[in-house]
């Protein structure tokens, strides 16, 4: 259980500094990049405990 407690501190942390890092983050472009990449970063963090189940 507390693989799991450490993969949510974690969401919430990744989470959260997506949001910091898109708001400070100029508008146009950049933005939009900034946005897309650390959507991919929560993703594969979300999907990381599919790992345990192989």
């Amino acid at each position: 259980m507390e693989y799991f407690r450490e993969w949510a501190v974690s969401l919430v942390m990744l989470v959260s500094a997506g949001a910091f890092l898109e708001n400070v983050a100029p508008s146009g472009n950049m933005k939009k990049y900034v946005s897309f990449i650390f959507a991919l970063i929560i993703l594969s963090a979300m999907l990381s405990p599919i790992e345990l189940f192989k």
